[in-house]
């Protein structure tokens, strides 16, 4: 499979791996490439916090030093500052409703803003946030790749989702939910790799269903999202699903008498099922070893593909140990499947672990 993704990566757009992992483009060194960034960060926190009634309260003061050097930087960086005010209030009533808003701001105008409310099995989130753009995006050296931006507008996003939870039948439960994301000012990682602002607003929309349930001993999860944006800064599959189905069951090893004698129960609990994860194609982002980071490419589909897992879970007191048989399905339908742009997903491994609490 390395060799195909080789194959494939020559066949598109005549690269080479040379071209792809830009072995041919230095800036210090043309032997090696030794990369490290160093990021130093001082924080304090003075505030006052309490409680009357139902009604919780917080507020506070932050000041942050901080402090980033890249690895090619002969020059030593000065500290920055950033400092913010904030606060939360919270108010609930146990299992009935719930309200909480907080917030944060900046003398240079950051802030972010967020809001809570449930009542019963309903519940409704909301985000609202101006920032600016991170150290990264602002600067980057290496031996492959180098940025500077120092023209960036500030980031808006704004988001609120809505959950809810209904009872179907006897053990069975269904969670819709929905969520609408919009982003203004967005940056984001080009076809050449760099980092770059957009200046329209990015949306998302994102709804989904989680069913979970049991008959007897077997066990049912589902979950599935639809999702859709309007810009190739984010690319998204369209349909993302992940199904588990398992049989479970508590096994004593002592017989009844026994049972009445000893103070523990020597109950075994296994767990033996699979897990389905699906996700539909789409032109999913690129990946760039050297920076770290996914870009925005327009060539390549990853295609839609199932893969099946089978574990069995078992625990005996304090001792728990698994197995799980990954990708399971690989080659009845072809020979793997890609995460991103030539590199292989998960091919079919054999996984175990043993742990073991020492303690009460």
């Amino acid at each position: 499979q390395d060799d195909n993704v080789s194959i494939e990566r020559e066949a598109i757009g005549n690269q080479t791996n040379g071209d792809f992992y830009k072995q041919n483009k230095y800036y210090f060194s043309v032997d090696n490439t030794l990369d490290s960034t160093v990021y130093q960060l001082y924080q304090n926190k003075l505030g006052l916090k309490g409680r009357k009634g139902k009604l919780y309260y917080e507020g506070f003061y932050k000041h942050r030093m901080y402090k980033f050097r890249h690895y090619f930087e002969s020059d030593e960086q000065e500290y920055e500052t950033e400092t913010f005010v904030g606060g939360r209030l919270q108010f609930q009533k146990r299992g009935l409703y719930l309200g909480r808003a907080s917030f944060e701001v900046s003398p240079i105008g950051e802030y972010l803003a967020k809001a809570k409310i449930g009542y019963k099995n309903f519940q409704v989130n909301y985000l609202n946030s101006q920032q600016v753009s991170s150290i990264f995006q602002d600067a980057y050296y290496s031996n492959h790749i180098q940025w500077r931006n120092d023209n960036y507008e500030f980031i808006s996003n704004s988001s609120i989702n809505a959950s809810a939870q209904f009872k179907i039948a006897k053990n069975w439960k269904i969670s819709p939910m929905a969520e609408y994301t919009t982003v203004g000012n967005a940056i984001y990682f080009g076809v050449d790799s760099l980092p770059q602002q957009n200046n329209e607003t990015v949306s998302l929309l994102v709804g989904g269903l989680y069913i979970k349930g049991n008959w007897k001993q077997i066990h049912f999860r589902e979950l599935i999202k639809y999702a859709q944006s309007n810009s190739d800064i984010y690319k998204v599959p369209t349909i993302n699903s992940f199904t588990q189905l398992y049989w479970q069951k508590s096994i004593s090893l002592l017989s009844k008498e026994e049972r009445a004698r000893r103070k523990d129960s020597k109950l075994l609990f296994v767990q033996i099922g699979t897990d389905l994860y699906y996700q539909s194609a789409y032109t999913a982002h690129a990946y760039s070893p050297i920076s770290q980071q996914f870009y925005v490419q327009n060539e390549i589909d990853v295609q839609g593909y199932l893969v099946a897992d089978v574990f069995l879970n078992v625990q005996l007191n304090k001792i728990r140990a698994f197995f799980k048989y990954t990708h399971v399905n690989q080659g009845l339908w072809g020979g793997g499947y890609q995460v991103t742009p030539y590199f292989a997903g998960k091919r079919r491994v054999f996984e175990f672990g043993l742990g073991w609490m020492f303690f009460d």
